[in-house]
């Protein structure tokens, strides 16, 4: 099933200056979600981009516009709800934390073995990725 929503665009790393439209998908449980939204919104509004934050909840569906340059997705690789999200999405460039068994993200940023990094830190390391990509 969700092959027949996955997007048919081409997606690969695009430079910092070539994004429009980023929307971040965040774990709102997460201690360190204000602070992972500030910096999000800090990052991205030096670069004029057109940011939308989407705080996604243990429960319930996610909800974001597939009309996105870039998709950044901070949630488990294990939430198929994220999964649904990101194969059904129409950005050209998609960051993650972890690939799902068939390659999706055009970018991962993953935890070592056995430790798990605070989103907000992860998302700090996503930022100085792209601040390097010309």
């Amino acid at each position: 099933m969700l092959k027949l929503f996955h997007s048919r665009i081409p997606t690969s790393i695009v430079p910092l200056a070539e994004f429009r439209r980023v929307t971040v998908l965040l774990d709102a449980t997460a201690p360190d979600f204000e602070k992972a939204w500030n910096g999000a919104l800090t990052f991205f509004g030096k670069t004029g981009s057109e940011l939308t934050v989407v705080p996604v909840e243990r429960k319930g569906l996610i909800r974001t516009s597939r009309k996105t340059d870039v998709l950044i997705s901070l949630l488990p690789v294990h939430d198929w709800r994220s999964r649904y999200v990101v194969c059904r999405s129409q950005a050209k460039f998609k960051i993650g934390r972890g690939q799902f068994d068939k390659p999706v993200f055009d970018l991962v940023v993953s935890d070592p073995e056995g430790r798990q990094f605070p989103q907000s830190e992860v998302l700090e390391k996503i930022f100085d990725i792209l601040r390097k990509l010309k």
